[in-house]
């Protein structure tokens, strides 16, 4: 299974696949200089990397206060969702009951 199909299945936000490929091509950076190799804004970045971490397609490791993204082995991706189909939907579920409790009820 192709990665931007898997990113396309979920609802990922835009460029997700984009960062994840630079990341797979280039290894580790932070936030700002994904957004200046991709020649996007930063809040995109920082729109698209909270959705690959829920997915666990990027992973963090923190040097001081800098952090660096990192992005799995494709291969990993496609294995986990290859051989669970049910986790595909049990992470959509997870994210969907999150998002409704983070939402304001109306006074």
């Amino acid at each position: 299974m192709d990665i931007q199909k898997i990113f396309e299945h979920l609802g990922m936000p835009k460029y997700a696949d984009a960062v994840y490929l630079l990341l797979r091509q280039e290894g580790p950076m932070g936030s700002t200089h994904i957004s200046k190799k991709l020649g996007i804004y930063q809040p995109s970045t920082y729109r698209v990397l909270p959705a690959l971490l829920a997915y666990r397609f990027v992973y963090i490791t923190k040097k001081g206060r800098r952090k660096a993204y990192h992005a799995v082995n494709p291969r990993f991706v496609e294995k986990t969702f290859l051989e669970n189909p049910d986790a595909i939907t049990k992470i959509i579920e997870k994210r969907t009951r999150r998002k409704r409790s983070h939402k304001k009820v109306p006074s």
